[in-house]
C-alpha cells in the first residue's frame, strides 16, 4: 500500500495532510483505538474541520481512495 498512498500523497499534497503512524508504537495505537478501528492497513480520512468523512480497513485498489478523497475535497 506504500506505493499507492505515496502516489496519492503527490497528487493531493497541496490539499490533504497526509499522516502515517505506527500501531506498534503508542500513537499509533491509541489513534487506531480512537477511530475504532481494526486492523492494518486502515484509512481515515477527516474534512477540515476535522469531522471523519470516511474510514476503512484492508488493502484497497487507487481508485476507491481517490473517489473518497475527491468526494471529500468537493
Amino acid at each position: 500500500m506504500k506505493p499507492i498512498v505515496d502516489g496519492l500523497e503527490q497528487k493531493y499534497g497541496d490539499r490533504v495532510a497526509f499522516q502515517r503512524l505506527n500501531v506498534n508504537l503508542a500513537e499509533g495505537k491509541a489513534t487506531l483505538e480512537y477511530y475504532r478501528l481494526r486492523g492494518h492497513p486502515s484509512y481515515v480520512i477527516l474534512d477540515n474541520d476535522g469531522k471523519m468523512r470516511w474510514t476503512a480497513v484492508g488493502q484497497l485498489p487507487v481508485d476507491i481512495l481517490t473517489l473518497q478523497l475527491d468526494k471529500v475535497l468537493e
